[in-house]
């Protein structure tokens, strides 16, 4: 038998572990060894078998993988790849036994090392490299490379050259921005590489780095304790940043994968109803078209009028929502037929039936060909021969007596050619609709999320009642729900659950350190194809302002006990020629129902003040008066009462009108919201 990585069972473990014994034999050493290796803890594990303690097992393996002289004998390797494969089949670790995990991970931290951060370069290289040979042969690569400051960034690269860490974080700011095209797979590749090597290079760096992340795996320790009691947003970001940390520098990794399969599922459900798409897609069908074919010899011209109804079901499906456009109705033609010396006049009806399968998943829709059903019931009204006399009425008499003989053959005909005429034509539209149904998802959701490294899992399925879309977005550094949604009340047309982490992560991959302009703040809304709302348009007479969003957690949304908390923070500000430091602005509501509908009610005033600013403690000249600013600009968008306005939907939809929002509520981390007709 053979042990490697990809060994699963405890026999597999159990080989490896005999060859390890009889390789040690039976002296003082050997004893020692199986004490540090905590071999009696692995066997009982091992009698166990699929009920074994994940918690001892990674501990055992914590022995095993700690760089430990002689750890890296062949004999000990092969039992740690066993143990290694065992452990990650074994059943998934109770949310209650994490913090066991931790202490446990304790014994695993490694320092930094050499390889590590050269490795970090070699990929570096290689991903500057592809990229700078895509942007030698592409159309655009000249500006590009201006864009980028290229010349800046390989020259950092340069064979013996020691980078400045500096100059690479200038790049990679260049290649996080906002700029379309850098989507791209090559841009991706080229932007993960560069931060690689600058997380690396800086935790080589760091001569506090062994204690700074024993002191990070400690605070997770009492986060992951702490956590399952209040399920509260702020411990759970503090957490993500902490497993982050780990998790970028190699460390713990087990415990990373643990807690973030316990703490990353999915936050954002969207539940979209049958009659809801149906009023997207459903509509009537009356349509003309030239007809122009050639049948039996005879070159028939004339048009067509489709009149119909077209239909939307939904279809179930797991793995990618699906759903039918089908096409019902009739064709009335009105046809000129020339066949040698007689002309021919005739109408026909066709029931025809076309039906078109859409596909629904995270690359954007797309369809399969239709497939159509046509019968075709011909009358010829009139037969003109282009002779007169005895010899014009003779050719008439033949070719009614012809016609009269093909007539099921030519009708079968025509049915087949409705069948492909009405194929063309659906995929033509079908074709037209997924164009501009895509080039919408990608510009406002797709391409913008790839060029911050911030796309969501997206997952869609289907039952006959309902679309389905699953979202998890979370990235390295954060943690996504830690439950399952609640429960709808009762039936919607649409419907959202959305965790509170779904929000607080979305706003850091957009927001975090950037600076927002009024300028910018209507570009993104133009960008969206969007009014600027009212409470965002700049005061007559105002001064230019701006305002610079922290690093960590720039906005957040806490949903608790019937209402919400949001908190904004700002790292800087600038007012005119003036400048200020970091400030919060902080308000939280309730949700009441009216006679009319819902509102939000806040709660006190706006919270405005620095970070870690305790109540009580006096403020700088400076912080009251960006705390006026502040208060100023953010009354009018976190008024007093906010009274919902409803759904007002538009293009396909708009026939729906403005849906009310019949279903608010926040509890334990969760927003629910449903969408009805008003």
């Amino acid at each position: 038998m053979s042990t490697s990585a990809g060994a699963q069972t405890p026999a597999d473990v159990r080989y490896a572990l005999g060859e390890l014994k009889a390789w040690l034999g039976n002296s003082a050493e050997a004893k020692a060894w199986h004490d540090y290796l905590r071999t009696t803890d692995l066997e009982a594990e091992l009698a166990r078998g699929d009920d074994a303690d994940e918690v001892v097992v990674y501990g055992v393996l914590a022995r095993y993988t700690s760089g430990q002289p002689g750890t890296e004998r062949p004999q000990v390797a092969r039992v740690a790849e066993a143990v290694a494969a065992w452990h990650a089949q074994l059943k998934p670790l109770p949310e209650a036994k994490l913090p066991e995990l931790a202490a446990a991970a304790k014994e695993t931290l490694k320092p930094a090392k050499e390889a590590d951060l050269v490795s970090a370069r070699a990929e570096l290289a290689a991903a500057v490299t592809e990229l700078d040979t895509q942007l030698r042969s592409a159309p655009d690569g000249a500006a590009w490379r201006q864009t980028l400051a290229w010349d800046q960034l390989t020259a950092q690269l340069k064979p013996g050259k020691e980078p400045d860490n500096a100059a690479l974080a200038a790049s990679y700011r260049e290649l996080t921005a906002d700029k379309p095209g850098l989507e791209r797979r090559e841009f991706r590749r080229a932007r993960r590489a560069l931060r690689r090597y600058l997380e690396v290079s800086a935790y080589a760096a760091d001569q506090q780095s062994d204690e700074r992340t024993a002191a990070i795996l400690a605070a997770a320790a009492q986060d992951l304790a702490a956590y399952p009691e209040k399920h509260d947003g702020e411990i759970a970001r503090r957490l993500g940043r902490s497993l982050g940390y780990l998790r970028r520098h190699g460390q713990t990794p087990q415990l990373v994968a643990a807690a973030r399969r316990h703490y990353c599922q999915p936050n954002l459900y969207i539940q979209l109803s049958d009659k809801f798409l149906a009023a997207g897609f459903e509509d009537d069908v009356d349509q003309v078209s030239p007809v122009h074919q050639n049948i039996l010899g005879t070159d028939v011209h004339g048009t067509g009028r489709t009149i119909g109804k077209l239909h939307f079901h939904l279809r179930p499906a797991k793995r990618r929502a699906t759903f039918e456009t089908e096409l019902v109705g009739n064709t009335y033609t009105k046809t000129t037929g020339h066949n040698g010396p007689v002309t021919i006049y005739s109408t026909g009806v066709s029931d025809l039936r076309a039906t078109t399968r859409f596909l629904f998943d995270a690359n954007g829709l797309s369809a399969l060909p239709t497939s159509s059903a046509a019968d075709v019931d011909n009358t010829i009204h009139s037969i003109q021969a282009n002779r007169c006399g005895p010899l014009g009425r003779f050719i008439e008499r033949m070719a009614w007596k012809r016609a009269g003989q093909q007539e099921s053959l030519a009708e079968e005909i025509a049915s087949r050619r409705a069948e492909q005429q009405a194929n063309r034509e659906v995929d033509r539209q079908a074709r037209d609709r997924l164009i501009s149904a895509n080039d919408r998802f990608r510009k406002r959701f797709r391409d913008p999320l790839l060029r911050r490294d911030q796309l969501p899992i997206l997952r869609a399925s289907s039952s006959e009642r309902a679309m389905y879309v699953e979202v998890l977005q979370v990235d390295q550094d954060s943690l996504a729900a830690s439950s399952p949604p609640p429960a709808i009340e009762g039936d919607h047309l649409l419907s959202a659950r959305m965790h509170e982490s779904a929000a607080s992560n979305f706003a850091s991959g957009l927001l975090a350190g950037e600076t927002l302009t009024q300028e910018r703040v209507e570009k993104l809304f133009k960008d969206f194809d969007q009014p600027v709302p009212e409470e965002l348009k700049p005061k007559p007479d105002e001064p230019a302002w701006s305002m610079t969003f922290a690093r960590n957690d720039p906005v957040t949304l806490d949903l608790r006990d019937g209402g919400f908390r949001v908190v904004i923070r700002g790292q800087s500000y600038t007012s005119g020629d003036r400048s200020f430091q970091a400030m919060n602005i902080a308000a939280s509501y309730k949700i009441e129902r009216t006679e009319t509908g819902l509102k939000l009610v806040r709660q006190g005033d706006m919270v405005i003040s620095p970070p870690g600013h305790q109540p009580g403690q006096p403020l700088s000249a400076g912080q009251i008066s960006l705390r006026r600013l502040l208060t100023r600009r953010f009354e009018n968008l976190l008024k007093p009462e906010i009274v919902t306005q409803g759904l007002k939907l538009e293009g396909d939809f708009a026939e729906l009108g403005t849906l009310s929002l019949a279903q608010f509520s926040c509890e334990n981390g969760w927003a629910t919201l449903g969408w009805n007709a008003k």
